[in-house]
């Protein structure tokens, strides 16, 4: 729900300044902070307003950052942003599960997955 009021404007500028994950809404005639999440495009328009660059190059930038890293996670590659987040691909063992509906038991065969680590610095902003 969009903020309605210039005091909710101005608790919502303080919000994101802040990189926290709250975002103001009213109900009731009140102001009340509520988390939310940040979208792709929230997040280009973020990045184009703090660096002067505009949205367009900064979408393009963060697709291709993406892209890569898909990409090279997908190759087996590791890929690390110091601080921050790395991205790994990691092999799952077969192993054996049931069906939650009849408890048959069933095989669940060996795959891929991505393992998403947070970086130290990650970890201390999320700490506040």
């Amino acid at each position: 729900m969009a903020p309605r009021s210039e005091e909710d404007l101005e608790i919502l500028d303080f919000v994101i300044q802040k990189g926290s994950t709250f975002v103001v809404s009213q109900r009731a005639g009140r102001a009340k902070l509520e988390e939310f999440a940040v979208n792709k495009s929230e997040l280009i328009d973020a990045v184009a307003d703090d660096s002067g660059v505009s949205k367009k190059d900064v979408g393009a930038v963060i697709d291709g950052m993406f892209d890569e890293v898909m990409k090279q996670v997908s190759k087996g590659n590791k890929v690390t942003l110091p601080g921050v987040v790395s991205f790994e691909q990691v092999d799952r063992k077969a192993r054996k599960g049931f069906n939650p509906q009849t408890k048959e038991p069933i095989d669940i065969p060996a795959s891929k997955a991505v393992k998403v680590t947070a970086g130290s610095k990650l970890k201390a902003a999320a700490k506040g």
